[in-house]
């Protein structure tokens, strides 16, 4: 019987220790799952158990509760192969790190994403926006003020199968990319992005993303011919909306016009963003543990089904947010489309956290 010994802290093995069901993780249908030598590697417990007998104590496992039949005293004749709970062994891209690393956020890398996007073009004012660019980045002077508003419902897949496990990898996300600069080249900034699990959270963050909870929502399209199924023809009218809160902050829709072949004059740069993590110690609250301007590399992208129409937009005022900040002077077109790519890399543009890193 597979075994999980509780110790409470600074406490010795003794007739106190108590024994509990060790449960393994659950894996998506079909997905690689450990195998006995891996639990019996982490694991390594040699237990004798001599005229076991339930505890009154309420000192109890937590994952059982009150089950007496899982909560035993035993004597100090129990003994330990070795040290399992030691760091070294713990696993895990991000945090929590765990024995078989299956309880971290955010599986590692490379990562795969497909799903369906609802943009809009826009302009906003310039002497608003370019407030909100880093040292090294600025507005691109040709087309001062263009940005893109995008509403995207996607999945997500990692090296498991993870997208068996819709409710942890199925997303929605809302973001802003301006039209910058940096160095002389071409490059979209992307300063407000937001998301509606932690797992996206996690990954945005990694990748330079500054994203925020919030919830997104867009007009699907079904392969069935219903009124409830927005058709991907001449005229279909698309919305989509971002709230945070209880907020409403943004607010989009399009109406489909013609099919085309390729994306023009929108989302054809890099995005740039900033990996950003501050200190809680005292004293270095103002010099973060990591600042950096990175690029991201977006492998095997693909763009299909791409729809443009008329776009319309608007950012609403909300306490607590500044996205309305950079509120459409002039709406553009609107776009529809589906997409995919991975991720298994970023380029550092710049770590600010050194001096001259310009």
């Amino acid at each position: 019987m597979l075994a999980l010994i509780y110790v409470g802290c600074g406490a010795r093995l003794s007739r106190n220790v108590r024994v509990c069901n060790f449960r393994l993780p659950l894996y998506p249908f079909g997905s690689k799952q450990p195998g006995v030598n891996e639990v019996a590697r982490l694991v390594r417990v040699r237990i004798n158990i001599k005229r076991a007998r339930t505890t009154k104590s309420p000192r109890v496992c937590p994952s059982v509760g009150i089950d007496t039949d899982a909560n035993r005293s035993r004597s100090n004749n129990a003994s330990m192969g070795c040290r399992w709970w030691d760091e070294e062994m713990l696993k895990g891209f991000t945090a929590p790190r765990s024995p078989l690393g299956a309880a971290a956020l955010v599986p590692p890398p490379p990562w795969h994403f497909a799903g369906d996007v609802l943009a809009v073009e826009f302009w906003n004012d310039p002497d608003l926006s370019a407030h909100i660019l880093p040292m090294g980045v600025d507005l691109d002077k040709k087309r001062l003020g263009h940005s893109v508003a995008l509403f995207t419902d996607y999945q997500f897949t990692g090296q498991n199968d993870e997208y068996l496990d819709p409710a942890r990898y199925q997303s929605r996300s809302f973001s802003v990319l301006l039209d910058a600069m940096w160095k002389g080249k071409e490059i979209a900034w992307c300063p407000y992005c937001y998301a509606d699990n932690d797992a996206a959270l996690m990954r945005g963050w990694i990748q330079g993303y500054p994203k925020k909870f919030g919830a997104v929502h867009q007009t699907r399209t079904f392969p069935t011919s219903s009124p409830a199924s927005a058709q991907l023809a001449q005229d279909t009218r698309f919305s989509a909306c971002m709230s945070a809160h209880g907020l409403l902050l943004a607010k989009a829709r399009v109406t489909l016009r013609e099919k085309a072949e390729r994306l023009v004059g929108v989302l054809d740069r890099r995005i740039v963003g900033r990996r950003y993590f501050p200190r809680l110690s005292a004293g270095l609250h103002d010099k973060p543990a990591v600042d950096e301007l990175v690029r991201g590399i977006l492998d095997h992208l693909l763009v299909t089904n791409i729809w443009i129409g008329k776009g319309e937009l608007s950012f609403p005022e909300a306490y607590g947010e500044e996205l309305e900040v950079l509120g459409p002077l002039k709406v553009g077109r609107g776009y529809r489309f589906s997409f995919s790519y991975s991720v298994n890399d970023i380029e550092i543009l710049a770590d600010l956290t050194v001096p001259d890193h310009g």
